[in-house]
């Protein structure tokens, strides 16, 4: 394989993903690479349909596309050309143009440290605004005015009330929680406790939650929604929210809002700005839309479609369904970075 094929292919395998899964696999020539979800790396519940691997193979897409005008190439993009789960095959072609956000593909890293409340400047909103290459869909929405923040910070909480006190979400999240870098460092997916960038007090909580016996009896008695609470503080110090909306749920809409989700990322990244997902209440919103599973209580999902509307309503979106949903500001450096899988992990 060429330099720049590999350079190339980094960047791809430097996306963000959902507890880090990096589902991705790469089949590439000196002309050409075949993007591929892998199932088996994803099997939460938060993935619907693969919903939430479509938006991070969507990133790994984009990188690649940015990666490859750094190279001097242009890119022509074949969505979903052979089986489900081939998502795209990228032709390289001669004369690429150099995006400046492919400069900072290696420096983008998701930070949940508090961040600082301080207003967008008019050239950072220009920027963040220009990373969306179109304004039908998907679809960039920002909301800055404190108020709106504080009520969209507690919606993403929402996130963290329903999965300690749900069993399925429970052990889900604590099956993927690194405690050490040496586990990190093993299993190269999950959730690094440094990342979380809990205090030291919350690290004892977290660890006492390990157990759902334990987990069920504190939460009755309104842990989680403590939790919740805290956590929506931390989202709400913000300069601004920002969400993506898509007119449908099929694949390709998750692939190309995962394109936009990555150059809003980047964008910030160049701009000094911090960013941080929350976007685990609209997964939930697409398994209450699927009748056919039975995961939440009706309380559970009473909480989670209340919020879900009032995020459309805030953002004042009709007619479209938001898919991410992230905070952004200025902030200081992440405490720790994840481990990830090298790109040799990657490849067939």
């Amino acid at each position: 394989m060429t330099p720049h094929i590999t350079r190339i292919l980094e960047a791809g395998n430097s996306a963000p993903s959902g507890e880090n899964c990096q589902p991705w696999r790469f089949v590439a020539d000196t002309s050409s690479i075949e993007v591929w979800n892998r199932p088996e790396r994803d099997r939460s519940a938060y993935n619907w349909g693969q919903r939430g691997s479509y938006i991070a193979i969507g990133a790994a897409i984009e990188n690649i596309v940015l990666a490859a005008g750094a190279e001097g190439f242009g890119a022509q993009i074949q969505y979903f050309p052979g089986p489900d789960d081939h998502i795209a095959t990228i032709s390289l072609t001669s004369g690429g143009l150099r995006d400046e956000l492919a400069d900072v593909i290696a420096l983008r890293v998701t930070n949940r440290k508090p961040y600082r409340k301080v207003s967008l400047t008019a050239e950072q909103r220009k920027s963040l605004l220009a990373a969306s290459q179109t304004s039908q869909d998907p679809e960039l929405r920002f909301v800055e005015a404190p108020k709106e923040i504080v009520a969209l910070g507690r919606i993403g909480s929402i996130n963290e009330e329903i999965m300690l006190a749900n069993e399925a979400l429970h052990s889900f999240f604590f099956s993927h929680i690194n405690w050490t870098k040496r586990e990190d460092d093993r299993n190269t997916t999950g959730f690094y406790i440094k990342t979380l960038e809990l205090p030291p007090p919350a690290v004892l909580i977290f660890k006492l939650l390990r157990s759902w016996r334990r987990a069920r009896f504190l939460c009755r008695l309104g842990i989680n929604r403590f939790i919740a609470r805290v956590n929506g503080t931390t989202n709400a110090s913000a300069s601004a929210i920002g969400a993506i909306a898509v007119s449908g749920i099929e694949p390709l809409d998750f692939v190309r809002a995962g394109r936009l989700l990555e150059r809003v990322w980047l964008s910030a990244t160049l701009s000094g700005l911090s960013i941080q997902p929350l976007t685990g209440v609209f997964f939930f919103k697409l398994l209450c839309d699927d009748r056919s599973i039975d995961l939440f209580s009706k309380t559970e999902r009473s909480v989670i479609e209340n919020g879900c509307t009032n995020a459309q309503q805030i953002f004042g979106i009709e007619n479209k369904r938001i898919v991410a949903m992230f905070r952004i500001g200025p902030s200081k450096p992440p405490s720790a970075r994840s481990s990830r899988f090298p790109l040799e992990s990657a490849l067939s």
